[in-house]
């Protein structure tokens, strides 16, 4: 990846908090589920909980 490009994505994950995580539900819809997130880079971490458990089941199956 350009170094360029990468300083940009960079900046813009630093500048913001709250991203939208899209899967596919096994039924074959669509499943948008808003989380917050912190990264080190271009790895992001998130945590869902309570609501969200169910969903993140299609993020991490295991």
């Amino acid at each position: 990846m350009n170094e360029e490009i990468r300083n940009k994505i960079e900046t813009l994950l630093d500048q913001h908090r709250i991203m939208t995580i899209a899967t596919l539900r096994p039924d074959g819809w669509p499943q948008a589920t808003t989380v917050g997130y912190v990264n080190e880079g271009l790895t992001l971490y998130f945590l869902c909980s309570g609501f969200c458990i169910f969903k993140s089941a299609d993020v991490c199956p295991w």
